[in-house]
């Protein structure tokens, strides 16, 4: 996962990539994304595993601008490569599951947030 989030994010190096990711998939864990998120999680390796299942989803809705406004400021980078970063952890992790976990795991997203999980 860490050279394919390298390769879509245009990251330095494979540890960057590694730390973006699991910083994207702990903001996305914060969300209400109920027993899916963990159910994806299962099927990823270590780190990514761990970031994505973490407890506490808000009850509130977010938006991908409120999303990207998270990562941003975990990351500490721009609004372009927050977005970048985002685009390339959330759809490398929906890639690495089974199809039908993909599908499950894509349609817990809020609305705004599931394009993110496409990478075309």
């Amino acid at each position: 996962m860490d050279t394919l989030i390298q390769d879509r994010a245009g990251l330095e190096s494979a540890d960057q990539a590694h730390q973006a990711g699991t910083a994207v998939l702990s903001e996305l864990g914060r969300l209400d994304i109920a027993s899916e998120g963990r159910d994806a999680a299962a099927q990823l390796p270590a780190g990514y595993k761990e970031a994505l299942a973490s407890e506490g989803g808000s009850a509130e809705p977010v938006t991908k601008d409120e999303f990207l406004s998270r990562v941003e400021s975990a990351l500490e980078m721009d609004r372009e490569a927050a977005a970048q970063v985002a685009h390339a952890a959330i759809a490398t992790a929906a890639d690495a599951v089974t199809p039908g976990e993909r599908v499950s795991f894509v349609n817990a997203l809020p609305s705004e947030i599931s394009a993110l999980a496409t990478w075309s």
